[in-house]
Order: C-alpha cells, then sequence, then structure tokens
C-alpha cells in the first residue's frame, strides 16, 4: 500500500482486499461510500458480526454503536477486547482509510508474518482519527480458503439462470 502513497496524496481512497467476495443487492464498496459521507468519518471498516468461537481468524473492533450500523472504533484487539466491547465481535475490512495513514504505516514496525499490517497502523490512528465500522448488508465469502473460494463459486453458481438449475440438480 505505501507504493500508492504518492498516488493517493490526500485524497479519499479504498482498500479492496481481493480475497473478499461479498454477495450483495447494493455492492459493498458504495455503501462505504454511503457510510463515509454520512459519518463524517476519517475512515470506514467495513464490518460483519461473526461467531465467538471464531474470533481469533479475524481482526476485531469494539466500541460504541453510532448512528444507523455504524460503530465508532474504540480500539482493535482480540476476543478479550471484542468480549469487553459493546458490539460484540466484528470481523473488518479497511475500505476508506484517511490519508493520515501513510504516515502510520511508516511507522508500523512489522507484525504478523514479518509484514507491516495495516489494521496495526489502523490501530494507531484510533483516538486522533475518527474512524467508523459499518455494518455491511450483504453475505462474505473468503475466499482466501478452499472451503469459502468454493463456497463463493457455489453460492453465484446456484444464482446464475444457465448453471443453477443444473447444479441444483446434481
Amino acid at each position: 500500500m505505501l507504493r500508492s502513497m504518492d498516488l493517493v496524496g490526500q485524497e479519499p481512497f479504498a482498500v479492496i482486499l481481493s480475497d473478499d467476495v461479498i454477495d450483495a443487492e447494493v455492492p459493498v464498496l458504495k455503501q462505504m461510500i454511503a457510510a463515509y459521507e454520512r459519518f463524517s468519518a476519517g475512515a470506514v471498516l467495513a464490518i460483519q458480526r461473526v461467531p465467538r468461537e471464531a474470533v481469533s481468524r479475524y481482526g476485531i473492533i469494539r466500541g460504541e454503536a453510532d448512528r444507523g450500523r455504524g460503530v465508532r472504533c474504540a480500539g482493535h484487539g482480540g476476543e478479550a477486547e471484542a468480549r469487553g466491547g459493546s458490539v460484540g465481535p466484528r470481523d473488518h475490512r479497511p475500505v476508506s482509510p484517511p490519508p493520515s495513514i501513510f504516515p502510520a504505516l511508516l511507522a508500523t514496525k512489522p507484525g504478523a508474518g514479518g509484514e507491516i499490517q495495516l489494521t496495526d497502523a489502523i490501530r494507531s490512528l484510533i483516538g486522533t482519527e475518527r474512524i467508523i465500522g459499518f455494518e455491511f448488508e450483504g453475505v462474505r465469502y473468503d475466499a482466501g480458503t478452499k472451503l469459502g473460494f468454493q463456497m463463493a463459486n457455489v453460492a453465484f453458481a446456484l444464482k446464475d439462470p444457465e448453471l443453477g438449475p443444473g447444479l441444483r440438480h446434481f
């Protein structure tokens, strides 16, 4: 992401994660842009509820409910923080980090996998930037896993008028 710093400058931008496949009537990015404008946020994170037993596999936010499906982010962490927060465990996906994310990334030490983690940089901005988690409408498939990839393919194929009937018959 740092490679885009000069190109982005001070303009709002979106981060799209290639392993997220989301089936939504209104595209999630469109939902997130509307939330960005409605909440006058510095950053918007796409969030969804996750089962407590899955908390360890996700970046979890905690915070206070804001207007609509928004959550003012007060922290970020594991299961203990999620259980202590008022919103319960919710996975998040960054959509529109503020331009201040670039200096935060430059100051962030490598984390998981020896990489500079965007979530660590976002965590450092909590308290100085208005960061909103927005519970999007739609079904998310984690195409970064073999099962999630297959689930997404089956779900979309079942909705396809050409493929759906044959797949249902199978």
